[in-house]
């Protein structure tokens, strides 16, 4: 019997992309196992992932607001990559892609307090690998405009965003809030403002909802149907629209746009829609803070230099 090989394999990322492939990669093996191709690579999986929890479901994010928890939404079964043999990092970020050394650099969060905040310093490792996946997708990119991190501003990605714009809702007893983007995932940010008994302003660039998936008339069809939905609470949509500035005045964060006040008088929650763009097909990895490029030695958008795949 030919005797296995066993390569490297690190996986950067562990969203749904990620442990998709990862679900793939298990079956394979177990398959194979089966038949005994035991001639076929062996892997040694290391999961690289940004976020402080395993893989979870992304597009039902809105479901949080109706009661599901973060363990039900959550895609690996308990032990699932365990009896795989992955090794798994969380709260770990990949900053650097060494190519010739084949390794990626990793700075990793050291602890979190009670409240989920970073305590100490973080860790930053080299982990080798033969071959390397990039499943990272998108980050929320927030328009860099004055005012942006004024408090009470939230982008809507995470499991993390969502638990902080729920504890800044339930301190302030409902209100207003502000929701940039009206493609589909912003309307889902306004569904979950809903849910927490707020007022919502849905602010949009185009003139109309969801312009990349809808034309005219199936946008107004929509906006008329939320807008009966919501009729008890209200909700208001400000399409062809573009914000240019956030400000925060006696805790209060008004909403500014073409120099007029947006609203006003009240609490305002904003949440930023996720904005993504792309070149030739892949995401431009970005840091929420600044809008800037990340990744030292990653490849940059129209300059492929890892295949989708993997490289080997």
């Amino acid at each position: 019997m030919t005797q296995r090989r066993t390569e490297r394999l690190v996986v950067v990322g562990n969203g749904m992309v990620g442990h998709r492939f990862l679900e793939l990669l298990a079956a394979r093996v177990g398959r194979q196992a089966k038949v005994g191709e035991d001639a076929s690579p062996a892997f040694e999986v290391t999961v690289i992932g940004e976020e402080p929890r395993l893989a979870y479901d992304r597009v039902g994010l809105s479901t949080f607001f109706d009661g599901r928890t973060p363990d039900e939404m959550t895609l690996p079964a308990p032990g699932q990559y365990e009896a795989a043999g992955f090794a798994v990092h969380l709260d770990a970020r990949a900053t650097g892609l060494d190519r010739e050394r084949r390794v990626v650099v990793v700075e990793k969060k050291v602890a979190r307090n009670v409240n989920g905040a970073v305590d100490g310093a973080v860790d930053t490792q080299e982990i080798a690998y033969d071959r390397l996946i990039l499943a990272t997708g998108s980050s929320a990119f927030v328009p860099p405009i004055p005012g942006r991190d004024a408090r009470g501003c939230f982008v809507y990605r995470t499991i993390e965003d969502l638990e902080a714009i729920r504890g800044w809702a339930a301190q302030r007893g409902g209100g207003v809030g502000a929701v940039i983007g009206g493609g589909l995932l912003g309307l889902e940010a306004a569904y979950a403002l809903a849910k927490l008994e707020m007022k919502v302003h849905v602010i949009e660039f185009a003139p109309r909802l969801m312009a990349l998936q809808l034309d005219e008339t199936g946008g107004a069809v929509l906006r008329r149907r939320i807008e009966e939905l919501r009729s008890d609470a209200g909700t208001v949509f400000l399409v062809a629209h573009n914000l240019e500035e956030v400000e925060q005045t006696c805790n209060r964060v008004i909403w500014m746009e073409r120099g007029q006040m947006v609203t006003q008088g009240e609490d305002v929650t904003g949440i930023i829609d996720r904005y993504i763009e792309a070149s030739g097909g892949a995401p431009v990895p970005r840091d929420p803070e600044t809008g800037e490029r990340i990744g030292t030695g990653l490849p940059q958008p129209g300059k492929p230099k890892v295949p989708a795949r993997s490289t080997s």
